[in-house]
């Protein structure tokens, strides 16, 4: 065996002996560390998604992206458009079978009347539609992570920090927010995901979630 180099140290494995030793599992993740030359949104094999940033109390601020590209304003707008355009013509419609019912719907009313009741049950059925359209996209939302109109657009409702669909009773709250939050303040809520980071109204802030693009579906 020959001397050392001046630069070789003493007792220690050559390359191509088993030295450097590789290691076994994925080095510690230190905030703010990505691989050089590597993509800053890409998740480090071996490592689990990171959560997103200031969403919410307690959250803290992201490393990388964890979920796919945040749906822009124009798409959750024309998502929405979509949604009331299908409730409204629900409702249009069920005017129009009342008035092409006409005879049969004032015999209903003059029975109904007949009975002491003063209640327009033709009436309140505009009602039913209304809300039981919006629950029915809300709840299916919640299950899904989508509405009708978001299906077309390719949009989905998602929590920050799991990335699934939020379940029916918490997408109920967070339509109910959207009234109360979005709306109620000059409707200034829904255009804040065109200056907001992360895209979101208040309400999503609020309920902590985000809406992602994906593919949309196609139905023809």
């Amino acid at each position: 065996m020959g001397t050392p180099g001046p630069n070789e140290p003493t007792g220690t494995p050559m390359s191509g002996y088993g030295w450097p030793p590789q290691p076994t599992s994925p080095p510690p993740r230190v905030p703010g560390w990505t691989q050089q030359g590597s993509n800053p949104a890409a998740p480090v094999p071996g490592w689990p998604p990171p959560r997103w940033g200031p969403l919410g109390p307690g959250r803290s601020e992201p490393v990388r992206p964890a979920w796919p590209g945040l749906a822009s304003w124009d798409r959750r707008a024309c998502g929405a458009l979509l949604d009331i355009a299908v409730g409204a013509g629900a409702m249009t419609a069920y005017g129009y079978v009342l008035e092409l019912f006409g005879p049969v719907t004032s015999l209903a009313r003059l029975v109904l009347g007949a009975f002491g009741s003063d209640v327009d049950v033709f009436k309140v059925g505009f009602y039913a539609i209304f809300f039981g359209w919006w629950l029915w996209q809300w709840s299916l939302r919640g299950r899904t992570g989508q509405t009708l109109g978001q299906q077309l657009v390719g949009v989905r409702v998602v929590d920050v920090d799991t990335g699934r669909p939020i379940g029916p009773a918490r997408s109920i709250l967070r339509g109910l927010a959207h009234l109360l939050l979005d709306l109620g303040p000059v409707g200034l809520g829904f255009a804040r995901p065109v200056w907001n980071r992360y895209r979101q109204t208040w309400s999503d802030t609020v309920m902590g979630t985000v809406a992602i693009e994906v593919e949309p579906q196609r139905y023809l």
